[in-house]
């Protein structure tokens, strides 16, 4: 089977690839967006998590390739890359802070769904070891940080793509040069020589971050929804797990059933999106900064919803290498690391979000 795909061309797919492509679980993926609410900053950004999952098992077809895998450990990668994020749930990282509300994520859920679904069935039908493939999507192993990593397919196909469909010219990166320095021993590393296609990986996710990821529109909408789904679970009580099987406008349309949370779907979905009332320095306490800013203003609960912009400056860049003195990481030979963490903690702030009509209202 070939699919075509804007970002990596012809993608190649062999029969039990294909089985899992076409399993419910998957399919699901395609009305899930890969951005959340992005597209009311980004019209052209409805691309799906089906089309990242494509993208990404196309590298890992790559990375196996160059790594020079054996028939088994490519098979087992492949799958991998393609059912990382069959877990997502609704408007994917938006539903992902329900999910943390609720001590869990959509990475338990991706593995949930290669244990316990038809996928499971297809897997061993084929002599593959499902648990095999959720370890490797938990980033465990000497393969795990293909997948799951400080350099994986995931990051390499979602700043291409993402970039790709908003439009945005920050997301460039040499995949080849990337996978081409990739060596494996007992776990991922990188060559030494081709430190300058790292650090370009890390700029550009670096650049996406304000640009796309934490833009200031799609935080509203976020905060909006989450306001609509608090509002709409003081009615009916939702299991994660039945919120991890549903699409994007499955969810819409339950929340809008309810008297509660209608209200605020409803202005999503017509881009009346609040508005940045105050900006603050992190450190304050959220709760307690959208309490005093109803008792000052007399505003009600959902007209006032509160922030906090917490960047990860750490993960992305301990980036192992190999170099002629033997292991290392990027830290090591490159300034990058510690500048853009630094950047990003400048980056970190509290919003306060209100309807436009009562912006003036709100001192702090």
């Amino acid at each position: 089977m070939q699919v075509q795909d804007p970002i990596h061309g012809y993608i190649e797919l062999n029969d039990v690839e294909e089985d899992v492509l076409d399993t419910p679980e998957m399919q699901r993926l395609r009305r899930v967006k890969q951005l959340g609410l992005s597209s009311l900053v980004y019209p052209s950004a409805t691309h799906s998590r089906f089309e990242h999952s494509l993208g990404a098992f196309a590298l890992a077809s790559q990375f196996a390739e160059s790594l020079g895998l054996g028939e088994k450990e490519a098979q087992e990668l492949r799958l991998a890359g393609l059912l990382h994020d069959v877990g997502h749930g609704p408007f994917s990282h938006v539903s992902d802070r329900i999910f943390h509300e609720n001590g869990t994520s959509h990475e338990q859920f991706s593995k949930e769904k290669v244990r316990d679904s038809r996928i499971s069935d297809l897997l061993e039908e084929e002599g593959i070891d499902p648990e095999k493939i959720c370890q490797l999507i938990g980033g465990e192993g000497r393969l795990g940080s293909v997948i799951a990593g400080h350099i994986d397919v995931d990051r390499m196909d979602y700043l291409v793509r993402d970039a790709h469909y908003t439009g945005v010219a920050y997301g460039t990166i040499d995949e080849e040069t990337i996978i081409r320095a990739a060596r494996l021993d007992e776990g991922l590393a990188f060559s030494a020589k081709y430190v300058n296609a790292i650090e370009s990986l890390l700029t550009a996710r670096y650049l996406m971050m304000p640009t796309v990821y934490m833009h200031r529109t799609s935080r509203i909408a976020e905060q909006m929804f989450l306001e609509a789904y608090r509002r709409f679970e003081e009615e009916q009580d939702m299991d994660p797990d039945e919120m991890a099987a549903m699409d994007d406008s499955q969810l819409m349309h339950l929340m809008k059933s309810v008297e509660a949370s209608r209200r605020m779907v409803e202005k999503i979905e017509d881009r009346q999106l609040y508005k940045v009332a105050a900006r603050l320095d992190p450190g304050r306490e959220t709760d307690e900064l959208r309490e005093e800013v109803m008792d000052s203003t007399g505003l009600p609960r959902e007209e006032v919803l509160v922030d906090s912009i917490e960047m990860d400056g750490s993960d992305p860049y301990e980036v192992p290498l190999v170099t002629r003195e033997g292991p290392g990481s990027l830290d090591e030979v490159s300034p990058l690391p510690e500048a853009l963490r630094r950047a990003l903690e400048e980056m970190e702030e509290i919003r306060v979000y209100t309807p436009r009509e009562n912006v003036d209202s709100v001192h702090l």
